[in-house]
């Protein structure tokens, strides 16, 4: 009741339950109890703001970051690019290697490159980038992950035409990606595969298809995203 009371406050509720595992560690309550208050003491979970950014965003975004450092600018522009999380564009350039750049082809404008390969899996997702920037500006780099989140963060009040305080971050740049293919046509199964979202127990065949799909989705759509930082669209 005194919870309900007080609408379950996040500091007070993760107050208590800190408490609670404490009381665990020395003995002073059974692991029953200590699930059963757990169960009671939940926290209420953090609605994130949505960030909605628009193309002239994103393209002011990247002269802010060019502004800042030459790398910081590289990474965000394979944000753009690809879609996919931040850490897995940082793994990108912590491990790149140019022997396993994919340039398929049949799609000149294209290159992928495979991350994440499971263990018994043929399967990996890949990053999707223009062809002419990963041969231009793909490279080995040590970077740190938290150190690259924190300085991609910006007020949004920083990229021009904009007025709300909030956060522009990787993952807006990824929800912008995600409808800005949709808005192309592209359908949600490839753009999740593109994204590095595919089920992993997809059945080998229908990965391929996808695989095939995203491919010429990519292809078509690339230079469109290439406007939008070069000012064009």
């Amino acid at each position: 009741e005194a919870l309900i009371s007080i609408e379950y406050k996040r500091h007070i509720t993760k107050a208590l339950r800190s408490f609670v595992n404490f009381l665990k560690s020395r003995g002073v309550i059974t692991r029953e109890q200590h699930l059963d208050l757990k169960e009671i003491i939940w926290t209420k979970p953090v609605q994130p703001r949505k960030v909605n950014v628009s193309d002239e965003q994103i393209r002011a975004a990247l002269e802010y970051y060019e502004q800042k450092d030459a790398i910081l600018a590289a990474i965000y522009k394979a944000l753009v690019y690809s879609g996919l999380r931040l850490r897995a564009v940082v793994e990108l350039f912590n491990e790149y290697d140019p022997a396993k750049l994919i340039l398929p082809p049949e799609h000149k404008n294209i290159a992928k490159y495979p991350l994440h390969r499971h263990k018994g899996q043929k399967k990996a997702f890949y990053a999707y980038l223009p062809r002419d920037f990963a041969l231009s500006e793909l490279e080995q780099l040590p970077l740190d992950y938290e150190h690259v989140k924190n300085r991609l963060r910006v007020k949004l009040r920083a990229v021009r035409n904009t007025e709300k305080s909030v956060q522009f971050s990787a993952s807006a740049v990824r929800e912008w990606f995600a409808t800005f293919l949709a808005r192309q046509g592209c359908p949600f199964e490839v753009i999740n595969f593109i994204q590095g979202r595919a089920e992993r127990g997809v059945l080998e065949k229908h990965y391929l298809n996808l695989e095939i799909l995203a491919d010429e989705w990519y292809s078509a759509v690339v230079d469109d995203l290439k406007k939008v930082l070069e000012g064009e669209g």
